[in-house]
């Protein structure tokens, strides 16, 4: 089951939980704090990374939950990111830059 959050740049972030297993196992926690952490470890690690709302057309819909959990430990220069993604933009043979 997903679970959407959205931020108000409107890049949404998966994450990938089974929604009764998770509020079973938090049931009796006073608030959803665990959860919120993890939302703005997601949004600082995604600020830091890329140069949101430079790209924000492209970056909306992309799985920001999964990119984290796969690369939040990488470091990786924005810049060269950056300057990586531009490349694609502007590249005639690639016909959907959302996503990129």
């Amino acid at each position: 089951m997903k679970f959407s959050l959205a931020q108000p740049l409107q890049v949404k972030i998966v994450v990938y939980i089974r929604i009764e297993e998770y509020m079973a196992i938090h049931q009796h926690d006073p608030n959803a704090s665990q959860l919120w952490q993890y939302f703005n470890a997601v949004l600082i690690w995604l600020n830091a990374t890329f140069y949101v709302s430079k790209r924000k057309k492209i970056m909306n819909g992309v799985d920001w939950g999964e990119l984290y959990e796969r690369f939040h430990k990488e470091v990786l220069d924005r810049d060269k990111l950056d300057k990586e993604i531009e490349k694609l933009v502007i590249d005639s043979e690639v016909e959907n830059t959302r996503g990129i």
